[in-house]
Formats: C-alpha cells, sequence, structure tokens
C-alpha cells in the first residue's frame, strides 16, 4: 500500500492528476436539481467513447477502396468474430449520438443554458455539432452502398452552385471528376484521424467552459451567488460520487434503450441502416428516391423547400444552400437573440413556451419530410416549415421579452408581417395541396402576424433566489406534451399518402419469414442452388457457413449442393463469367446475398410467383410486380407458364374498384394470372411451399446473424435489468439525506 500511495505521489508532483480529479469531479459542484434532460450531456460523451472504440476495431478489417470496401463491410459482419456486433454499435451509435446530441441541445433552449454568462459554452457546442455533422457525413460514405455514393454525390455537388468557385471546389472534395476511389480515401482519412481529433479538442473545451462558469439548472438560478461559511453553495454538490452514481441509471436506461435497437432492430426500418445501402455502389443506377440518413433530413428538407430562381447565379441550388447553410449558421447566434430577462421556460411566459414547442416539432417535420420523395403538398409543408423555422430565430427578440419596449415597435410588426406574407403566400400556392396545409400555413400566418399583439400580452415569471424541487406544473408538462404530438402528427399525415404499391402494379402478397425452420432453410438453400446460382451469385457468402448454420455436414453439401471446383470455404460465385453474362441477359445478374435487405422477403416473394407469358419480351415473359424485367422464368418448369387474364381493378391502397352499382371493375389487360398449356410439375400449392422455403433462405443469407442477435439480445436486456435495480439503489442510497 506505501508503494501504491508513493508511486501515486510521484505521478501527482509531476502530473496534477489529484487537482485536475478535485477541479472537475470530486469539489466541482453542480446544482442539487438536475432533471432528466440532464442525462443527455454524460449521454453524449458515452456513445462519443463508443464510437472511438468500435470505429478503432473496424479500420483493421476495413478497406478503404471503391473496390473493396462494399465487401470489406460484409466480410466485417460475416467471417469476422462478433464482427456484426462492433458494426451494429458503430451504425446504430452514429443515430444514437444524434439524438442524444438533439436533445441536449433542446435541453439547452428549454433552459437558456446559452446566456450569459455561458455564450462560449454553446458556441463551443455549436462547433461540436457542425464538426460531428461532416463526421457523420465523411463516415455515411464509407460502407460504399448505393445510398452513400449518391448521397455523396448529391451533397458534394451542391459546392458546385457557389459562384465563380463552386466546380472547382466540388473537384477539390471529390479529388476526382467523379465520387470515386479517391474521394473514399480522403473521406476514411478526414472520418478517422482528422475530424475526431477536432471533435475530441472541442469537447474538452466544451467541458473546461463549463466547468469555469459553473453548470445552468432547469431554474437558471446561479448556485455560486449562496455559499456556507466554507465556500460551498449552498445548492449545490460534488459531481462525483452524486451525480456519477446517478448518472448511472440514466446511463443503464439508455444501454437497454440502446441494445434493444441493436439486437432487435439494427435497420430501424431504414432510417438507421438504409435499405439501398446494402447494395454495392453502382454509378449507373441511380435509386428511386436518393435521401440522406434522418439525423441531416431537416436541413435538407430546407434545401429542397427553396424551389424559386432569381436569375443569374442566384439559382434555386444556390438559394437552397444558402437557406441550408443560415439554418445551422443562426442557431450560432442564439444567446443574443433571447432578450428575455430570465432564462429558464419555467419562469417565462406562454409565448416563448409555444415558439419552443412549435419549433421542436416543425423541426421533425421537416426531418420527416427529408427522408420522403417530393410531392406537391409536401413541397409545401416544407416551405412553411423552413419559413417558420426562421420565424423562431427572426421574432425571438420580440416574444422573448414582453417587457420591452420594442414589443410593438415598427421594426417589430415590419418583421412579423413581411414573414407573415411569405406564410401566406406558400400556404396559397397552386397545386394538389391537401387542405389541412392549406389550413395549418394560414394559421402559422395568422399567428406570426399577431406574435406582436400576443407578446404585449404575455408576462415574465419572477427567478428564485435558490433552486427549487419542483418544476412547471404536471398539467401543463401533459398539455405541452400534447401540443407537440399535435402539431408534429397532424401535418405529417395530411402528406403521408403514397400512391404506389410496394410490389409494382399490385399488393403484396403475405410473408412471414421462419429463420428457426431449418428444414425450410435446408429445403431453400437446395432450390437456391440448383435454380438461382447458376446466373447470379451469393459473393458474400459462404458454403461452410451456410453448411454450418442449416446443420448440412460438409461432405453432403459438397456433393449435393455446391456444383464445380469450389473448396467448402469458397464465396457463393457462379460458373458464368461477366462477358457470358452480358451476352445472355446485357448486364450481369445482380448478386443475391442482400438481395432480402434491400427488398423485402414480400417483394420477393410475390414477385418469384407472378411471372407470366409475354410474347413481345425477348426471353417471352414479363412480371405484375418488376415490369419489363430482363430475367427469366427460370422455375418455369415447376410452375409452369401463367397467362394475364381478367380479374378485379385495384386502387392505389389495393382495394377493389367499384362501379355506382357497387360491382366490381374488371380489368381485362391482366387483372389476375390464370394457367396455361403450359402446366408446371408441381401443384399451385407445392410451387408456393417451394417459393416460400426459397425466400426464407434467402431473408436467412442476407443476415445469417439474425436469430443469433435476436437470442443474445434477451440475455443482454436482463443483465440491463438486473443492473438498473443495482444503480437505482445505490442512487437512492447516496441522495437520501440530499434535500
Amino acid at each position: 500500500m506505501n508503494l501504491l500511495t508513493g508511486l501515486w505521489n510521484w505521478v501527482d508532483e509531476r502530473l496534477p492528476v489529484q487537482r485536475a480529479w478535485d477541479t472537475h469531479m470530486a469539489k466541482y459542484y453542480a446544482p442539487k436539481n438536475f432533471n432528466f434532460w440532464y442525462f443527455f450531456g454524460v449521454l453524449s460523451l458515452l456513445v462519443l467513447v463508443n464510437q472511438l472504440l468500435t470505429g478503432v476495431w473496424l479500420v483493421m478489417f476495413y478497406e478503404p477502396s471503391a473496390e473493396g470496401a462494399f465487401a470489406s463491410v460484409e466480410y466485417i459482419m460475416r467471417d469476422v468474430d462478433w464482427g456484426w456486433l462492433i458494426r451494429y454499435l458503430h451504425s446504430t451509435g452514429a443515430s444514437a449520438f444524434f439524438l442524444v446530441v438533439y436533445l441536449h441541445m433542446f435541453r439547452g433552449l428549454l433552459y437558456g443554458s446559452y446566456k450569459a454568462p455561458r455564450e462560449l459554452i454553446w458556441i463551443f457546442g455549436m462547433v461540436i455539432y457542425v464538426a460531428l455533422m461532416a463526421e457523420a457525413f465523411v463516415g455515411y460514405v464509407l460502407p460504399w452502398g448505393q445510398m452513400s455514393f449518391w448521397g455523396a454525390q448529391v451533397i458534394v455537388s451542391l459546392f458546385g452552385a457557389i459562384p465563380y468557385v463552386g466546380e472547382d471546389l466540388v473537384q477539390w472534395i471529390r479529388g476526382d471528376y467523379l465520387i470515386s476511389g479517391a474521394t473514399l480515401s480522403r473521406f476514411f482519412a478526414l472520418h478517422v484521424i482528422a475530424l475526431p481529433i477536432v471533435i475530441l479538442a472541442l469537447v474538452v473545451l466544451h467541458i473546461l467552459a463549463l466547468h469555469e462558469v459553473g453548470s445552468n439548472n432547469p431554474d437558471g438560478v446561479d448556485i455560486k451567488k449562496h455559499k456556507d461559511e466554507n465556500g460551498i453553495p449552498k445548492d449545490g454538490i460534488p459531481f462525483h460520487p452524486f451525480y456519477t452514481v446517478h448518472d448511472l441509471v440514466g446511463i443503464t436506461v439508455f444501454l437497454a434503450a440502446f441494445a434493444g435497437v441493436i439486437f432487435f432492430a439494427p435497420e430501424m426500418g431504414g432510417f438507421f441502416l438504409e435499405y439501398a445501402n446494402f447494395e454495392a455502389a453502382n454509378n449507373l443506377k441511380t435509386p428511386d428516391h436518393i435521401a440522406p440518413v434522418w439525423y441531416f433530413t431537416p436541413f435538407y428538407a430546407i434545401l429542397r423547400a427553396v424551389t424559386i430562381d432569381l436569375g443569374g447565379v442566384f439559382t434555386a441550388k444556390l438559394l437552397g444552400f444558402m437557406a441550408m447553410g443560415s439554418a445551422i449558421v443562426v442557431l450560432f447566434f442564439l444567446p443574443w437573440l433571447d432578450k428575455s430577462p430570465v432564462r429558464s421556460i419555467r419562469y417565462k411566459g406562454w409565448m416563448p413556451k409555444i415558439m419552443l414547442l412549435s419549433f421542436a416539432a416543425i423541426f421533425v417535420v421537416l426531418g420527416y419530410l427529408g427522408v420522403q420523395s417530393p410531392t406537391d403538398g409536401r413541397t409545401v409543408l416544407s416551405q412553411l416549415g423552413t419559413t417558420f423555422y426562421f420565424v423562431f430565430f427572426f421574432t425571438m427578440p420580440i416574444w422573448s421579452n414582453p417587457e420591452s419596449p420594442k414589443v410593438k415597435s415598427i421594426l417589430s410588426w415590419l418583421v412579423c408581417i413581411v414573414l407573415a406574407l411569405i406564410l401566406g403566400n406558400i400556404s396559397l400556392s397552386s397545386g394538389e395541396i391537401p387542405l389541412f396545409v392549406r389550413a395549418f400555413g394560414l394559421l402559422l400566418t395568422a399567428f406570426t402576424v399577431a406574435i406582436p399583439i400576443l407578446t404585449a400580452k404575455d408576462s415574465v415569471g419572477v427567478t428564485p433566489e435558490r433552486t427549487q424541487a419542483k418544476g412547471l406544473p404536471l398539467g401543463l408538462v401533459w398539455l405541452g406534451v400534447l401540443f407537440f404530438v399535435l402539431m408534429t402528427v397532424l401535418p405529417i399525415k395530411a402528406v403521408a399518402a403514397g400512391g404506389a404499391f410496394d410490389c409494382g402494379s399490385i399488393p403484396c402478397d403475405e410473408y412471414k419469414a421462419d429463420l428457426s425452420d431449418k428444414a425450410s432453410l435446408q429445403n431453400g438453400a437446395k432450390w437456391f442452388m440448383n435454380y438461382c446460382l447458376a446466373c447470379h451469385t451469393a459473393q458474400y457468402s459462404r458454403y461452410e457457413r451456410v453448411a454450418d448454420d442449416l446443420g448440412i455436414p460438409h461432405k453432403v453439401m459438397m456433393d449435393t449442393l455446391v456444383f464445380g471446383d469450389e473448396k467448402i470455404g469458397s464465396l457463393m460465385n457462379n460458373a458464368m463469367g461477366a462477358t457470358d453474362s452480358k451476352a445472355w441477359f446485357g448486364a450481369s445478374p445482380p448478386d443475391l446475398t442482400l438481395v432480402a435487405r434491400v427488398r423485402s422477403p414480400e417483394w420477393l416473394y410475390t414477385y418469384l410467383r407472378n411471372f407470366y407469358s409475354d410474347p413481345s419480351r425477348p426471353l417471352g415473359v414479363n412480371n405484375r410486380v418488376f415490369a419489363n424485367v430482363g430475367m427469366p422464368h427460370v422455375m418455369m418448369e415447376l410452375q409452369g407458364l401463367l397467362s394475364c387474364g381478367p380479374g378485379p381493378k385495384l386502387d392505389d391502397h389495393g382495394k377493389v374498384v367499384r362501379n355506382a352499382l357497387g360491382e366490381a371493375v374488371v380489368d381485362e389487360h391482366c387483372g389476375a394470372l390464370v394457367e396455361s398449356d403450359a402446366k408446371g410439375s408441381v401443384s399451385a400449392e407445392e410451387f408456393d411451399t417451394v417459393i416460400y422455403d426459397l425466400v426464407n433462405f434467402i431473408e436467412y443469407m442476407g443476415e445469417p446473424i439474425a436469430e443469433e442477435r435476436k437470442r443474445l439480445g434477451v440475455f443482454v436486456l436482463l443483465f440491463l435489468v438486473v443492473l438498473f435495480v443495482f444503480t437505482f439503489l445505490l442512487n437512492r442510497e447516496y441522495w437520501k439525506g440530499i434535500h
């Protein structure tokens, strides 16, 4: 023990570890009344550490080249021990990072944490946010999937709108005339080395600035003003151990939610991992709809909302780029736009509460619109949302301080009237715009023009001298939540309706994969090897992995399912070369390893069952799901060749169209498929079973670890539940004497 004490003293004399610990942890006094919103700062640090650690591990196996990047990611997912978990930790961590950062920023807005003397803390935080956006963007390109490639193409090309230097700037960013391997290499360097260093330095500065002036709190009270005889703030408490154990409770809850996504929904419906990104980048094939990952979509919606062209260099593209940039830059000026005499939303009037909730709701709506393909209604709603986004900031000097004599000045009226005219003009735009969107826009117009009058009727509360144990009344909080939900859900629902089937010209058939059914998977493997692998490849999957997962002995696999000279550990390539493929089909058939993650299993099941005779096509067949597909009906010997026949006409929602008498309208062209003279070797029911097993196997091949992932997730969540009980009891024990 004496030896350890001596070693510690020796180190501390040369490096002030103890002083740093005391300054920032043990003797740093934080307010006693931190609430739920103050968890997100420490959660941001937690996710940052996760990203750094998992990123270092991924770099060991990632290949930063256009030829090998996509394949190396699949190698990590399939062939590296626990590689799938590290990759999901990193990909989910990226979305979790922005989620906690957005909530952390909202807490700053909620309690005025940007107001004096904390302006520099806010500035550092905003610079971290911008650096984080850059880090996320260059990292998003690295998997080299379709959406990564085309998303980079769209975003980088925006810099080309800058007059005179734009094209040269775009070429400099890309390092080539097109998005290519050179772009990937420099983005890799930025993502792995340069930007993490910048972010870490900024985080340190952010924390140092915070601890210099002290933490804000839900009451906006400066706890340093009231100290006891020992110079300790009466409303303060040492950060360690009290808030370290307190934060453990929040961390455990966060980890449970984080693990729930990783183990049970890593794609998160295509928001965290886009379906198009499971297809390798192809500069000759543009995705149907290009959109950035969800945490960029509010600003992408602002970019697309600008459709006016002023002529000359002021194109719609440049103006949209300027609007998007301004939406970020304006956040830096928040400390000087807010003229409120109080910090916390608890003591501000009702106008700041309404404006903040409306701003948060509009931000979410813009995020939704940025993911969706544009329509007239969505474009108008995004224009309304963009305008109100700036209304929040441009009118903040008015509504933030009802006691100011400038509230009803000519300038205040002029600002509100101009912004209201813009909103009104957008609301009355021509086009197929839902009535609710127009009404919503007119409501925003009326509210904006009335801001000076409404603010003049508002009042400001008095900030208490000491921190309080309670916050806003519970009823008021729930009323605010209801207001936020309505402001978010109603506009989204008004423009959410789609007009296309998920399966081409018909609704998708019902399908439910069962990856625990080994017999089905084995049969599916048989059909896949016999009917699919002759033309297609599964070049990211190995015969050995399939055999082991499906319980097929290696010898049986090699003797009955592997054709050619491949070894058991080989990747599942086909015998047809690229030259022969192009000669037969005009292009090489796509790889099928990940097709079930690009397309849904329902789509694949419906597609494979809906080939029909079409003599006008080069191969004599067509498909109701994928019209004019250049693929033969490879399973025709089993199903036979169906023909088009009359059937009920369906509307855009899959319902039968009926005439005025209530009779079903018949689609004479191809409303249904009927049997022809070309019979198959199995019955329709048997063929459906064949296709079920085949699609089940393709679904397994897309993510071989899926069943094991879910099984492991159950144990992880059970562990976190037990951990939560211990952290909760530990926290209660530490805080039981704190008042």
